[in-house]
């Protein structure tokens, strides 16, 4: 999430009236997601006003129980909306990863001896989201001051057929 500003008026378009025509959502939801994300924006910008820890954390709880949190119940891949969440919670196999970065001698590489690889922690998520420094902070001029002030080549990535990085709010 690079500016949650731009990305977050998009969601319900993402998941309600996608360029695959794949409606993720029925009426109810769609309605509620429009009818809450003003009031979603609006605790966005208090976030990007006051870098008031608890803004940014009133912004993350209430956005994503609104905006994000629902799709982890349909069924649907958030990643592309075009395919069923096969391997939850993440929906990818990982196994072959996590078989890895579990071994001994990869762990002592990264320096991680003594401690079990997991693909993704939710309570340390949790944490960041409390923390409030994590989720609604843009960081669009930290990655314009690195582009500027590096000759690093870099990629950046917004999915057509992906709810979380949509391609619609980098288009605008």
């Amino acid at each position: 999430m690079t500016d949650p500003l731009s990305q977050y008026p998009f969601y319900p378009q993402m998941a309600c009236n996608n360029s695959y025509g794949i409606p993720v959502y029925g009426d109810f939801m769609c309605n509620a997601m429009e009818a809450t994300l003003p009031f979603c924006l609006r605790l966005i910008e208090q976030c990007y006003e006051t870098d008031s820890r608890a803004a940014c954390v009133n912004a993350t709880i209430f956005c994503n129980l609104f905006q994000v949190v629902p799709y982890k119940f349909v069924g649907v891949n958030p990643y592309d909306i075009r395919i069923p969440c096969e391997f939850p919670p993440l929906c990818y196999d990982f196994s072959n990863i996590d078989g890895y970065l579990d071994q001994r001698s990869v762990k002592v590489q990264l320096g991680a001896e003594g401690r079990r690889w997991k693909d993704c922690n939710y309570v340390v998520n949790f944490m960041f989201q409390l923390i409030g420094y994590d989720w609604m902070r843009t960081v669009a001029q930290d990655v314009v001051y690195l582009l500027d002030s590096t000759n690093v080549r870099t990629l950046f990535y917004a999915g057509d057929a992906d709810l979380i990085v949509h391609h619609y709010g980098i288009e605008k």
